[in-house]
């Protein structure tokens, strides 16, 4: 008989919002967060940065988003763009390039939303 072991993480979160640019005909701007997954108390786990992108708006370039990433200093930071009601799409970027996907940002990024 196969068992099987279910691990059941909390994801601590520690938010920082900054505004970094504001749309003056709308008010929108971006959301910064910090994400400890993997943990049940803040500081420990895997930390990852989130960024929430406003409404309609954009992914900034790759530039951008690099020097974002290296601006948090963390592993990943995963940049969110919502799409429709409930379809996002993620972006994951190190200090140095685009890299396909982390599993921590993930985790921390649905859990945020």
């Amino acid at each position: 008989m196969l068992k099987k072991k279910v691990l059941q993480y909390t994801i601590a979160i520690e938010v920082y919002c900054i505004i970094i640019e504001q749309n003056e005909e709308d008010e929108s701007y971006e959301i910064f967060l910090i994400v400890d997954a993997f943990t049940e108390t803040a500081f420990g786990g895997n930390p990852a940065g989130v960024v929430i992108l406003p409404e309609n708006a954009d992914f900034s370039s790759d530039e951008t988003m690099v020097k974002t990433a290296a601006e948090l200093r963390y592993s990943e930071t995963a940049f969110i763009k919502k799409l429709a009601d409930n379809e996002f799409k993620i972006r994951y970027f190190t200090p140095a390039a685009e890299v396909d996907l982390c599993g921590h940002a993930t985790i921390g990024s649905f859990f945020v939303l």
